[in-house]
């Protein structure tokens, strides 16, 4: 009998080493339907969110796209402290920018201020989800927060290098791409959530 359930082990991982791409979708619909029965879908959604975050950092690191502003760090924090409020959402989005600016080998002395301002958008994100700022629309926090960083971070940040045209490069596209998805993607999965 031990040895019949050794060789099943063996063939179940042959078998996930042959076919990961199923195995991860099937994996993730399972514990997305899970997470839906049992009423933690928020969760499930900001840890894919993160997944994702964390892919897209090491993709900016190891091809070294870094002067253009992508990331989905803002995107994660403020649907994080839009759901679980301002405390959770102001340390998750100092945390999660923080293995971004790692993973991506951005590390300089801009960190300064960055980390702490991603957490100030996942506090404010948390107190305009609990207070229904904006009518509790998810899109137009999203894109006045993404607007509050990149302009804070990108006028410090011109103020400390004193290369405009680098801030205005990175943060332009950076709102760009927030914009895109905060007016697009956001209120699809808040949809999904609620």
């Amino acid at each position: 009998m031990l040895s019949s359930l050794f060789d099943y082990a063996i063939e179940f991982a042959k078998a996930v080493r042959k076919d990961r791409k199923r195995l991860i979708i099937a994996s993730l619909g399972v514990f997305g339907l899970m997470a839906a029965l049992f009423g933690v879908l928020g969760q499930f959604v900001i840890l894919l969110l993160t997944a994702l975050s964390v892919v897209v950092a090491f993709f900016v690191g190891e091809f070294m796209v870094r002067h253009v502003g992508i990331e989905l760090v803002t995107f994660t924090s403020v649907f994080t402290g839009f759901l679980f409020g301002p405390v959770v959402g102001f340390f998750f989005g100092c945390v999660l920018l923080a293995v971004h600016l790692m993973l991506s080998k951005l590390l300089g002395p801009y960190v300064i201020y960055c980390i702490p301002m991603m957490g100030v958008v996942g506090m404010l994100s948390g107190y305009a989800g609990a207070g229904g700022w904006f009518g509790g629309n998810i899109a137009l926090i999203g894109i006045m927060l993404s607007l509050l960083y990149n302009l804070v971070t990108g006028t410090l940040g011109t103020i400390f290098s004193g290369n405009f045209f680098k801030e205005l490069m990175w943060n332009g596209t950076n709102f760009a791409l927030n914009f895109v998805l905060f007016a697009k993607v956001a209120p699809i999965i808040l949809a999904i959530i609620m």
